[in-house]
């Protein structure tokens, strides 16, 4: 008989420190995870960082799809970002998610962006 797969929110791993609203592509025999990076509601977060893993239970970072100490001082989406996922349509990927800004000519405590990626999973 085998063992359910599990987990929980958030998700920890050797790879993953600690990730929420996790999700997970499929693409090419390969899966891509997602999710929101500590800290979770007090101040900036990092970015939104991609991890891969062959599995589903052994994942590694890969990079950052958006990394914050990047961003211009004046982007409307800089301070937090929340709940990412990615779209593959028409062979491009996409990619959604909240995002907040409180110091910035542009502040809103809650905005959707949509980007598309120029990347492509399969090469990583």
């Amino acid at each position: 008989m085998s063992k359910p797969f599990v987990y929980k929110n958030p998700v920890y791993s050797e790879a993953i420190n600690s990730i929420r609203d996790c999700q997970i592509i499929a693409d090419e025999g390969r899966y891509y995870l997602i999710g929101t990076c500590p800290p979770y509601w007090e101040g900036p977060n990092p970015g939104i960082k991609l991890y891969s893993s062959d599995d589903l239970l052994n994942w590694r970072f890969e990079y950052f799809l958006l990394k914050r100490e990047d961003l211009g001082e004046d982007q409307w989406y800089r301070d937090r970002f929340w709940a990412p996922e990615i779209h593959k349509t028409h062979g491009r990927y996409y990619l959604t998610f909240n995002s907040r800004n409180d110091k910035t000519r542009f502040p809103h405590s809650s905005g959707l962006a949509l980007a598309g990626l120029a990347m492509v999973l399969l090469n990583l």
